[in-house]
């Protein structure tokens, strides 16, 4: 999966994909997608940023830890 807000990113990105960061698409989505306001988009700055970034990344890992995490999601949703 690739996410990119500028398609001329798109070369680097199929060749280089390890070394892509999440944290660009999440100070642009916070601010543009969710509609947060310039104070909150200031949340997403230094440590919490990266707090955040290598939480996506975990997540996106294959293996036990995503499918438990997705396990415990699911039942709470379930009523």
């Amino acid at each position: 999966m690739y996410i990119t807000n500028d398609l001329n990113l798109l070369p680097l990105i199929t060749k280089a994909h390890k070394v892509i960061s999440f944290t660009p698409f999440i100070k642009y989505s916070a601010e543009k997608i969710a509609g947060n306001s310039k104070s909150a988009c200031g949340l997403f700055d230094g440590d919490l940023l990266q707090k955040y970034s290598h939480s996506i990344k975990t997540t996106l890992l294959p293996g036990t830890p995503p499918d438990d995490m997705n396990i415990r999601t699911g039942e709470r949703v379930v009523l």
